[in-house]
């Protein structure tokens, strides 16, 4: 006696899933690329386009400015764009993430 229910729904007429899985994952995989490689992602400017701001928010002098300014020629030699260190002291540090937070948001100001 044959079953009524069917373990794949091939006898009924349905698709196996499991053929179907690699098939859809495959054009799935196909879509992604032609995405990725559009005119849209293609346009984007290379970041960054000029200068930086290195913001620290604390004293000339400390532990923070001086890693900064070492870290100053290597940034500039991987981002082939000119660093500036800018010292923001007050209020413990507030006076410098005050002005970080009403920076335009475009990665060019970052704060220690």
């Amino acid at each position: 006696m044959r079953s009524l229910v069917s373990s794949g729904g091939t006898e009924t007429g349905g698709t196996d899933m499991r053929k179907s899985l690699p098939i859809c994952s495959l054009l799935f995989a196909v879509v992604l690329t032609f995405v990725f490689q559009s005119s849209v992602f293609s346009q984007e400017k290379v970041f960054p386009a000029r200068q930086m701001n290195y913001m620290i928010c604390f004293d000339p002098g400390g532990q923070s400015d001086r890693v900064a300014r070492m870290q100053q020629p290597h940034l500039e030699r991987i981002f082939k764009q000119k660093v500036i260190i800018d010292d923001k002291v007050g209020g413990g540090g507030a006076l410098g993430w005050k002005e970080l937070a009403r920076a335009k948001p475009d990665g060019y100001t970052v704060a220690v």
